[in-house]
């Protein structure tokens, strides 16, 4: 009898280990936000100086690889739709049980400053959690912070809950998303997931901005509920007692949108002001008042309401203002040496290109111009103001990396205060000159990259050709060509 008890207890204990292994493969890891659980759980210990925690409006509005390069941190972006500050409070608490100590926790505040009961009054009398999210509670690791949130959420179903396994038995019976969260979970890196995906290229069009001019905003309700207060005061506690700074921050939004609405987002920042004065370790920087909210080119399409995402220009821009009030007011005396090399590490620190003979390539043309050389102009072409589309035609390849398993990116870096990283592989593009010159493997060398010149800042831009392994490998080769923009 005894000896199957002691069985019994192994039996489980082995169940329970293997089920808790599996668990993470239940959810869509290929998302923007479980990817961002998976950067913090994919991290060595004590190894970020920086953790931004927020909603989708954090998710697109900064981008940590350019915040990295600039202030040569390590960051990790702990993000999910709709979050509230309840929810911004257990994910603080996962990123600290999760061995890690950073000296910033940077947190953005859309939640706090729209008014919407889902939002102020994110819990009951009892402590009920009435707001429900878009699953980010699932997307935590079975652990002390996943279950306190947890059974405030499902007081009466917590077990059914706490376990992927049981609450999402069906992902099994969908091969297709199976397939590709279990290729993210194991050979993806998970930062660069959630940050690629950022990247839209598309931008507000003037019949929303006539929507919003014509669209009746009203500001009056917004405000710091007392429910809103109590996390506050919840996130305060946990920054004196493991000794970080807080850095509360706001996302641009859409300009004709914020001129409506500024004296809302002006009282909702006096009563943040009027909370933190209190406390030596917390800073408020209000990139909306700074900036006057972003022009159109910089916000991502969407339906016409209080809620506005930006794009990748918005964000670059974003990602350096952050960057520069970082810089200006936090000192990094970091000894972290696995920082994680990026392509923005390599072009927002100058970091010297050196030749490579490996490296071929060479940039064809712009919209079919060739590039000029000459004395006082050298491989510069520029894009006329009444031209919007831009399409830069090119071939590279780098020997020992085959094409099919290289993803393939152009940078166009205008200094150090806007860079245009491409997303995914670029467009390919038969070579058959080059492949008769070379050999075949060259042949599908050649790609175009399209953009909206709206899309980038007027300027002269500096092009790159890039190439990354699927090893991680970053290969960059400076083209010595020129594009300005009028």
């Amino acid at each position: 009898m005894r000896s199957l008890v002691i069985k019994s207890l192994i039996f489980c204990v082995l169940l329970v280990f293997i089920l808790l292994k599996i668990e993470p493969f239940f959810i869509d890891n290929n998302t923007w936000d479980v990817s961002s659980f998976n950067t913090l759980y994919e991290a060595d210990h004590n190894s970020s100086d920086i953790v931004f925690i927020g909603s989708s409006h954090l998710n697109r509005g900064v981008d940590t690889y350019i915040i990295d390069a600039n202030c040569k941190t390590n960051s990790i972006k702990i993000t999910g739709a709709g979050m509230n500050i309840a929810q911004t409070y257990y994910n603080l608490k996962e990123v600290l049980n999760n061995h890690q100590n950073p000296k910033i926790v940077a947190i953005e505040t859309f939640a706090l400053i729209i008014p919407s009961d889902l939002y102020n009054n994110s819990t009951d009398e009892n402590g009920k959690m009435l707001l429900r999210s878009w699953k980010a509670e699932y997307f935590k690791r079975f652990g002390t912070a996943k279950y306190e949130e947890i059974s405030s959420i499902y007081p009466e179903d917590k077990l059914f809950n706490m376990f992927n396994f049981f609450r999402f038995h069906d992902v099994w019976t969908d091969d297709e998303t199976l397939s590709k969260s279990i290729d993210a979970k194991l050979s993806i890196n998970p930062k660069r997931i959630h940050q690629d995906i950022n990247k839209s290229l598309a931008y507000m069009d003037d019949s929303k901005i006539k929507e919003y001019r014509n669209k009746e905003l009203d500001s009056e309700e917004f405000f710091i509920s007392d429910d809103e207060k109590l996390f506050l005061d919840k996130i305060i506690k946990l920054s004196e007692e493991h000794k970080f700074e807080l850095l509360f921050f706001t996302v641009p939004v859409l300009d004709v949108y914020y001129n409506k609405t500024k004296k809302g987002y002006k009282k909702v920042g006096n009563e943040l002001k009027e909370i933190f004065k209190k406390h030596k370790n917390i800073k408020y920087y209000d990139i909306n008042a700074k900036v006057g909210g972003f022009d159109k080119t910089r916000v991502a399409p969407g339906r016409v309401n209080h809620n506005q995402h930006l794009n990748y220009k918005g964000i670059i821009n974003t990602s350096n203002l952050l960057s520069k009030f970082i810089k200006n007011n936090y000192n990094f005396e970091t000894n972290l040496t696995n920082r994680v090399n990026s392509i923005e590490d390599i072009l927002y620190t100058n970091k010297k290109i050196e030749k490579d003979s490996t490296f071929l390539g060479n940039m064809a043309d712009v919209n079919g111009m060739k590039f000029k050389v000459g004395d006082s102009l050298r491989n510069i072409i520029t894009i006329p103001k009444n031209q919007t589309n831009i399409t830069i035609s090119g071939w590279m390849f780098k020997e020992g990396v085959p094409l099919r398993k290289a993803t393939r990116k152009i940078a166009l870096k205008k200094k150090n205060n806007f860079i245009f990283i491409s997303k995914r592989d670029l467009e390919k593009r038969s070579s058959k000159y080059i492949a008769k010159r070379f050999v075949e493997n060259y042949l599908n060398s050649g790609y175009d990259f399209k953009i909206n010149k709206n899309l980038l800042e007027k300027g002269k831009y500096k092009i790159y050709n890039i190439i990354e392994s699927d090893k991680g490998e970053i290969f960059i080769k400076d083209m010595w060509k020129w594009l300005i923009i009028e």
